[in-house]
Order: structure tokens, then sequence, then C-alpha cells
């Protein structure tokens, strides 16, 4: 597997725990080669050798739309947001779109999007090979459900319920009636083991919270989580000098 990096192409880059202040300059030493955003774009996301692309968004409609900048308030005044990062180009590149929600509300699943910001357009085999794309899928995990985009009748459906959620419990947590396949499941839950993985060596800071809690809280978790980085790193530069 070759991961990729930023926009400045760190190619197949070594594992790492989530970091937010040193994860750029670790990836950029000890990546396998680093390349520019156009070569990237050009080398591998053009020439369709991309096969996974994981991205969240503020909001998700039914058709698989994202909108990642600007939403209105309820009083009809906008709230911008950071932006869509490149993914109206590479939307269609690569095989399979990985779509995520970590706070699955009616504001969030939509109907339809305030702006699209990126939507996979190029979706049959045969037109996707003749662009040099590999065929591949459009799925969504929330913090709910599952949803795989159904080509058809170009729209979301629902395959999975996570436990303990009932269909009624996500329908009024989503702005659209939704779909369901005749085939409705409920997630595997994770192993002990898996999320041992993810607690202690993927994500040992709780980087990962900054996703799932309210935005009026998230700049005083960003201040521990700083504060707890900088520790770490102050004791490995020590470790360092020492060794």
């Amino acid at each position: 597997m070759c991961l990729i990096t930023y926009n400045g192409g760190f190619i197949d880059v070594p594992f790492r725990p989530m970091s937010i202040l040193a994860s750029e300059a670790v990836d950029f030493r000890f990546a396998v080669s680093s390349a520019g955003g156009d070569e990237t774009y050009h080398w591998y996301y053009q020439r369709g050798r991309i096969t996974h692309e994981v991205v969240s968004a503020a909001q998700i409609d039914r058709h698989g739309a994202t909108n990642n900048i600007v939403v209105h308030r309820s009083d009809g005044s906008l709230i911008r947001l950071p932006g869509q990062g490149g993914m109206a180009d590479v939307d269609n590149m690569h095989r399979d779109l990985f779509l995520y929600l970590t706070r699955h509300t009616p504001s969030s699943m939509v109907d339809r999007v305030d702006v699209v910001s990126a939507r996979r357009d190029v979706r049959e085999p045969e037109q996707r090979k003749a662009y040099g794309y590999q065929p591949g899928s459009t799925r969504l995990v929330t913090n709910l459900g599952q949803f795989v985009f159904d080509p058809e009748i170009g729209e979301l459906v629902l395959t999975h319920l996570h436990p303990g959620v009932t269909f009624d419990q996500l329908q009024a947590q989503t702005g659209f009636a939704v779909r369901v396949s005749p085939h409705l499941r409920e997630t595997e839950p994770p192993t002990a083991e898996e999320l041992r993985v993810l607690r202690t060596e993927v994500d040992p800071l709780g980087i990962r919270r900054l996703e799932f809690v309210a935005s009026a809280q998230r700049g005083e978790l960003i201040d521990h989580l700083f504060g707890r980085e900088r520790a770490v790193l102050s004791a490995a530069t020590a470790m360092d000098a020492i060794t």
C-alpha cells in the first residue's frame, strides 16, 4: 500500500501516530519521495492510479454531492468553510470514494447541498475506462450507519445500521427520505484488538476527538492536544539528545 499525504505529495509515507504539530515534517523526512501538487495530480490522479480517497465535508446530500465551501444559517446568514481542497478536480479520478461524517444530523445529511464543492459524475465502468480511470464505487459511513451510492437511481442507499441504532433514529437525523437496501444489515462492530490499535498506536493523543465535538468545544480541545503533543515532542527531543 502506497500512502500519499498533503497537497505537496509525500509518497509512500511510513506509519506514524496521528499528530497535529509534527505530521508534515515527519512525512517529508521519511517519505520514499515527494513531489509538488501539480506533479502528484498529473502522475497519480490523472493517470487513474489512486485507488482510495477518504473525504469528509460539512454537508453531503442524497446524491453524494459534498459541500465544504459555505452553508446557510437558519437566519439566512452564511458560514464560510475551509474549502474543497482540490476535491472538485480529483473526485472522478480515484477508483473508490469513501465519504464519512462523524456527526450525522439533518444539517449535515441534506436533500441538496447549499453549494456543490465536489461530486462524482463519471460513474459508468466503460466511461471511466475511456477516461483512463478504474471503475469503482462511492460509499458513506456516518456515526449512525453506512450507505452505498446506487448509480441506477442516482442516490445513496442505506446498507447498514450501527449496533444500537434504529432506522427511525437514523431517519430523524437525516434531511431527506432515506432509501433502504433490501439487504439491510447491522454493522459488525470493531474488535477489542482493533480498538486497542486505534487508541494506543494510531491515535494515542486522541486527536480524532476533534471531529466528534461541537465547534464551541473545539478551541479548548485543540489547546489541550497542543499541550500534550508539545510535551511528547519535548520528551522525544530530550531522549534523542541523550542517545
